[in-house]
């Protein structure tokens, strides 16, 4: 087989992982928020990004007034969550980052449990999608889109 046909059977495979989903419950804080406007056509969405010392990155969903959903990952690369409310207005210092919602590739699809995207399948343990959509019934999307720069930031 050549070269070149073998690189492209190669490229055209999907690695499959698995990712266990933990809920984490405890104190959070929004110190060191940077915004983040998500925008999917004409909907916007208003996240924040907090990164550890570490190097960690954890965002947030605002998903309806006073309400939010913390996504990150471990050191295993499991996928954490946080689901709380917040009582206060708090201002976020740092200039916003804008992040437009186009597919990334022809691939990029999500279920109840698994996530597709530039030859990842990742099968998370517990159906995250159709637990978040019970929260809000739009909050798939963002929270794929979350995944995805999870997942493709920390490969």
């Amino acid at each position: 087989m050549s070269e070149k046909l073998e690189n492209k059977i190669e490229n055209e495979q999907i690695e499959e992982r698995k990712a266990k989903v933990y809920y984490l419950q405890h104190v959070d804080g929004f110190g060191r928020l940077s915004p983040v406007f998500l925008i999917n056509n004409k909907k916007i969405w208003k996240l924040g990004v907090k990164e550890r010392s570490n190097g960690t990155k954890m965002y947030y969903i605002f998903y309806s007034d006073k309400s939010y959903l913390k996504l990150w990952l471990d050191k295993k690369k499991n996928l954490l969550y946080f689901i709380d409310g917040y009582y206060w207005d708090f201002l976020m210092k740092n200039k916003p980052e804008i992040w437009k919602f186009i597919p990334i590739c022809a691939e990029f699809k999500w279920n109840n449990n698994s996530i597709e995207f530039k030859n990842v399948k990742i099968e998370f343990e517990y159906p995250i999608f159709s637990a978040v959509t019970q929260l809000h019934p739009s909050l798939d999307m963002p929270t794929a889109y979350v995944i995805y720069k999870l997942y493709n930031n920390n490969s």
